[in-house]
């Protein structure tokens, strides 16, 4: 079953048009001022606009700043959004949670990272009880701090039983519209995926310079290339 490609903190038309061509389904840009990048990927309106404007296959997710004067339906309509993303801990107003999903927009909630030690009940645990979601998808970024943390999650973590497992994100994919970063690679991406069957899909955000140590980001060429090795995969 092929699974949906994204890539997030695309920062221009070409960029843009290179994913769509290989297949992506959902290019994320981000208007998210307030974040721990260093390098120069947040979006201007403008340039927001133009993506739109070239998509016509890919949708079109945003990474929105809460309580900032760029959250707001009008500038989301003017773009044309398909999915409004969140990340850190607080959560769009319930009030603004029925203006988009009465507009079909959905929500993405992101910046949730998994470390090998996590209870796997903690996850997403945050959005328990929480009424009325509209979550199209939760974006989880795995074992961030562990170096080669796919060959970790595979062969080392089972000698761990009280840690978290493989085993794990797929029963929280069965329960959950899951999207999942690894430090994929062309030789990797595919195992992942095989071994993680109930995941909606991947995402890959881009970056140059970051001041954290415990997400996964990468580089374009990087990034198009592991793409582009699962443009037909069915």
């Amino acid at each position: 079953m092929r699974k949906l490609k994204k890539v997030d903190r695309v920062n221009s038309v070409e960029e843009a048009l290179q994913l769509q061509n290989i297949g992506v389904d959902i290019v994320g840009i981000s208007m998210n001022s307030k974040s721990f990048w260093k390098d120069d990927r947040l979006v201007s309106r403008e340039t927001a606009l133009a993506i739109r404007k070239v998509l016509d296959k890919s949708k079109l997710a945003c990474e929105v700043e809460l309580h900032s004067g760029l959250f707001d339906m009008s500038i989301i309509d003017e773009i044309g959004l398909d999915y409004v993303q969140v990340s850190g801990n607080d959560l769009i107003s319930i009030e603004f949670r029925r203006q988009l999903q009465a507009k079909n927009i959905g929500i993405i909630y992101s910046g949730i990272e998994a470390s090998y030690e996590d209870d796997p009940s903690w996850i997403l645990s945050r959005f328990e009880g929480v009424p009325e979601l509209n979550a199209a998808y939760y974006q989880i970024d795995l074992l961030g701090d562990i170096e080669n943390s796919w060959e970790f999650f595979k062969n080392e973590s089972p000698n761990y039983p009280d840690e978290l497992q493989i085993n794990d994100i797929v029963e929280i994919g069965e329960k959950f519209p899951v999207i999942i970063t690894l430090d994929f690679d062309v030789n990797n991406v595919k195992e992942v995926i095989k071994n993680m069957p109930s995941i909606q899909g991947i995402c890959m955000p881009l970056g140059e310079t970051c001041s954290r140590n415990d997400i996964h980001y990468f580089d374009n060429m990087h990034t198009m290339n592991v793409m582009n090795s699962l443009e037909n995969e069915e």
